[in-house]
């Protein structure tokens, strides 16, 4: 009689390990400054760790997280641009002036890179074409704890509100975001 119980426990036992597991695999990454290339947030209150994105047509497979420190020419303007992906969804960050630790805000209307060729602040995330991004009204901020621009290690935290460029009615809200990254 005792072992339709064991085995019901069993699988009990089972399917929580597998859900535990299925959990860690998006667990936010920690909080780190040494170019491990690791990013992550939450959307809406759901973890949110990049993949990368299947490659299609011959194309190879685009990495979880691209970026980070940059110039453009001649100018000596350090911009700092992440992008992450997982499969059809992506987060941004972008940031002017960018070489030293401190506070960048979010606070600008502007066009998406690779859409504007110099845009101002912002963050995005992006599921498949529908776009939200932060704007004059919906904010947010970055904060760089590392700007190493020898190394090129750039890692802090962030958080943003980002609005529907289509429908102003759906928001979405970042929290605990961090990144750390070396090109």
């Amino acid at each position: 009689m005792k072992k339709p119980f064991l085995r019901l426990s069993g699988l009990l036992g089972i399917a929580a390990l597998l859900l535990l597991t299925t959990c860690q695999k998006y667990k936010l990454p920690p909080e780190t400054q040494e170019g491990k290339n690791t990013f992550g947030c939450k959307i809406n209150g759901k973890n949110w760790v990049p993949t990368g994105q299947a490659g299609s047509g011959g194309f190879r497979k685009i990495l979880a997280v691209n970026g980070g420190f940059f110039q453009i020419g001649v100018d000596p303007t350090f911009y700092l641009y992440i992008r992450t992906y997982k499969e059809d969804e992506s987060v941004q960050l972008f940031a002017r002036n960018v070489t030293k630790p401190g506070t960048y805000p979010l606070i600008y209307l502007t066009e998406t890179a690779p859409n504007a060729v110099r845009p101002l602040n912002y963050g995005a995330v992006l599921y498949g074409t529908t776009e939200y991004v932060t704007t004059n009204t919906y904010k947010g901020v970055i904060h760089v704890s590392k700007a190493d621009t020898l190394t090129g290690i750039i890692a802090g935290t962030f958080e943003f509100t980002a609005v529907n460029r289509t429908n102003s009615s759906k928001t979405i809200r970042v929290t605990d975001g961090r990144f750390d990254v070396k090109p």
